[in-house]
């Protein structure tokens, strides 16, 4: 029990130090740092609580295996319970301090995603100017990034992905799609292939970086593509082959309380995927709560996506935009077909979430700056 404890204080201290250090590095405060790990934080012991003491998550699942299986460094759930066997038996961290280490993983994602985010909203004098604050202080960000297991881990691959693109830091990008590589295969092919998609479409700026991005995401394509295929047991990108695959996702996510059916229209599919729980369809409190989430997420898509989709289309040739929406859009599309279950949507959806927030941000500053024009032109 001392032990524990001893370990309990030891992880804190170290991931508010990494907190501290890499919020300097990425210019964001001391206090803003702390504020950061303090409410991720929170809401790890609060996902530790409620998902090993009263109800069942895969982060026990993965926990548990690692006491019984061997390392097994394959991309997926082999690769997840090997990283925890490092901390359960190596380092012999009990629940609740393995899932403080896996915390520090999704606390380095929100930081790199508000600099971003910081660096890109307009600044003015209307509260509207801490928008990046209420986007990375939503429920869900730190939720499900703060746990043992995957969502962490790819949440903190898909924010240094958008770091990458914002400064031109193309090593970052190359990171992010080894990163996610280690866990879902199959989502860092659609990071490679929206890569690619950019650069045939958008303008790069011109350095060695560049073509060594490129030469990366040409040869990743090739053993990305039989990685992922081997991940999602499929023979082949056959037709038959990939819809025989969205049947066993559909009824692997079939089932319990939150699931929905399959005849929904793919609309209802993508609002199902994208904005549900609302209120009228919350049955707890935590589903409340996530509905005020999922009403605020589908405000600002309205008010800075939908609303701003042309002035967005036209600024296409901007490398972080064209890649934004190629990824999005393959994303949704895949996953709001594949996905019937309302528990697995919320946390699923935190892998397009990020880019859709910086879409809006990079449509509310082009909007800013046009009105600033406007309102410059008619005082002269």
């Amino acid at each position: 029990m001392m032990i524990d404890i001893l370990q309990f204080f030891f992880v804190i201290i170290i991931s508010l130090y990494l907190t501290i250090f890499i919020g300097r590095k990425l210019h964001l405060g001391h206090n803003l740092s702390v504020l950061i790990f303090s409410i991720h934080t929170l809401f790890c012991v609060l996902y530790w609580y409620f998902y090993t003491q009263v109800g069942y998550a895969d982060a026990v699942m993965y926990y548990n295996q690692s006491f019984l299986l061997d390392f097994d460094w394959k991309p997926g759930t082999s690769f997840v319970i090997s990283l925890t066997k490092v901390f359960t038996n190596i380092f012999g961290l009990n629940n609740l301090n393995t899932f403080l280490v896996f915390n520090m993983i999704g606390v380095v994602g929100i930081q790199f995603l508000l600099r971003v985010l910081l660096d890109i909203w307009p600044k003015s004098r209307s509260f509207i100017s801490y928008m990046p604050y209420f986007i990375i202080f939503l429920p869900g960000q730190s939720f499900w990034s703060s746990a043992i297991g995957k969502d962490g881990i790819s949440y903190l691959s898909i924010s240094i992905l958008l770091y990458g693109f914002h400064t031109h830091k193309y090593h970052y990008i190359i990171a992010s799609i080894l990163l996610m590589t280690t866990i879902r295969p199959h989502i860092a092919l659609v990071m490679i292939l929206s890569s690619l998609v950019v650069f045939v479409i958008s303008r790069f700026p011109k350095g060695l970086s560049k073509h060594t991005l490129l030469l990366f995401c040409i040869l990743s394509l090739y053993f990305g593509l039989i990685i992922a295929l081997n991940f999602l047991g499929l023979s082949s990108l056959s037709i038959d082959s990939v819809l025989g695959f969205i049947d066993s996702r559909e009824s692997l996510t079939m089932g319990g309380g939150s699931s929905y059916g399959t005849d929904k229209t793919f609309i209802e599919r993508v609002y199902m995927f994208m904005f549900a729980p609302l209120f009228f369809e919350a049955k707890n409190v935590r589903a409340l709560i996530f509905s005020l989430e999922n009403l605020f997420i589908l405000i600002f898509v309205i008010k800075y996506i939908l609303f701003n989709l042309l002035s967005i289309l036209k600024k296409i040739r901007e490398p972080i935009v064209c890649y934004i929406l190629a990824y999005s859009t393959v994303l949704i599309v895949i996953l709001s077909i594949t996905t019937t279950n309302i528990g697995i949507a919320l946390r699923q959806k935190y892998m397009v979430l990020p880019f859709l927030f910086v879409l809006g941000a990079i449509a509310a500053k082009d909007y800013y700056i046009k009105s600033r024009y406007k309102k410059n032109i008619v005082e002269i």
